[in-house]
């Protein structure tokens, strides 16, 4: 059997009061949320040593589901961040014709799932952490009452060196607030998506100088056809009027000059 496995075991035979499908719902929990059942247990049963194993293998097993939902949140992160430089490219090289308040919502959405997103899995890593640590200090101070003098000075040394590695107590204190990390996380997400609505802005079709002058001098040319076609019209308009002001004797042959009154 596991470690994780025998401790469970030892600690369901000590358990003569709970029933056996409370017992299989404890295991369930312990398995899948890391909670210890040691509360439920009768620890005057038990040793040191077994004790001091039940904490050390519940630690390790939320530290390694803390470290499985570190990876997960990096993975998430990154798939986001790349989604965001794929859309700036493509602006870049294809400029669509799209629409800036439909892009605006789609990134304003994006942000904020990311925000919820890493909101829910940080409180399932704190809860993690937070009980791993838990449980190895209980196996410690277990540790501690049973070691003699020597093995206890070793520990003290160890806690020591932890102390030394500690970053300065102000940069602690500047840094504490959760609000940092969050920032740094989705803040990422908001600078990328407010570059990627300026790429759009700027990839958007525009008319170039050589495109201005181009109609420019369409314009005055079909200005010019204008005032020569008004100008035909005109003198048209008076031959028409000149011609009704004379009436003709015959009417007009082919050849023939009109002969008139």
């Amino acid at each position: 059997m596991q470690p994780t496995a025998r401790m469970i075991a030892t600690a369901l035979r000590l358990m003569p009061d709970v029933s056996p499908t409370e017992s299989k719902g404890s295991v369930r929990d312990l398995e899948l949320f890391g909670e210890t059942m040691l509360p439920h247990v009768q620890e005057r049963a038990m040793n040191p040593k077994d004790r001091a194993a039940a904490y050390i293998a519940l630690s390790k097993q939320l530290d390694q589901q803390y470290a499985r939902r570190r990876s997960l949140e990096w993975k998430i992160h990154l798939a986001i961040w790349t989604l965001l430089v794929a859309a700036g490219y493509a602006l870049l090289t294809y400029a669509p014709t799209i629409s800036r308040v439909g892009l605006v919502v789609a990134l304003a959405i994006m942000v904020f799932v990311h925000l919820v997103w890493a909101v829910k899995i940080h409180t399932g890593q704190f809860r993690d952490q937070q009980l791993s640590i838990v449980h190895r200090e209980k196996a410690e101070s277990i540790l501690q009452n049973d070691l003699d003098n020597v093995g206890a000075a070793t520990i003290d040394a160890s806690k020591s060196r932890e102390q030394w590695a500690r970053m300065p107590d102000w940069l602690e204190i500047v840094f504490a607030s959760y609000w940092w990390w969050l920032g740094a996380e989705v803040g990422t997400t908001v600078l990328m998506a407010v570059a990627v609505f300026g790429l759009a802005v700027s990839a958007a079709p525009r008319a170039t100088t050589d495109q201005v002058s181009a109609l420019q001098q369409e314009l005055a040319l079909t200005r010019t056809e204008l005032t020569q076609l008004k100008t035909r019209v005109e003198t048209t308009e008076a031959r028409i009027a000149q011609m009704q002001q004379v009436p003709l004797s015959a009417p007009i042959v082919p050849g023939r000059p009109a002969t008139r009154k």
